[in-house]
């Protein structure tokens, strides 16, 4: 519940207060990467088992929650970033929000619910597993 709350806190008066009231001191930065779900399903052969185990839930939640909070709290989800954004953190330009991906909270999301959405739409779908979605 304390990162969550550091995480979602925003810079209003009763939240710093609150805050300060429990100890729990806000989160600035989120570094955290999610499974690799875009590479699972561009593999030859792969089966609908393979993406479904490439839905990240733990770190998603992680994202959404510091994107929810893009205002006040630096998102970085791919390793690629890194450089640039400590080099930016170090040189006194830690306010990555901007240029660093707070939309990657949902954009990862997003792939996921297209993709699936995608395949259960094309498909003729035994009633068995339609039951199973509902």
């Amino acid at each position: 519940m304390k990162m969550k709350t550091g995480i979602l806190a925003r810079n209003i008066p009763w939240n710093s207060t609150d805050l300060e009231a429990q100890y729990i001191s806000p989160i600035s930065i989120v570094v955290c990467n999610t499974y690799q779900f875009t590479k699972t399903i561009a593999r030859p052969n792969f089966t609908l088992a393979d993406p479904v185990e490439e839905v990240d839930i733990r770190r998603m939640t992680l994202l959404r929650a510091a994107a929810k909070n893009h205002e006040r709290v630096s998102v970085v989800s791919d390793p690629k970033d890194y450089k640039t954004f400590l080099c930016a953190w170090r040189d006194g330009k830690g306010d990555m929000r901007e240029s660093v991906s707070c939309a990657e909270g949902f954009r990862y999301d997003e792939t996921i619910s297209g993709y699936f959405r995608e395949q259960y739409a094309s498909a003729e779908l035994p009633a068995e597993k339609l039951a199973g979605l509902v």
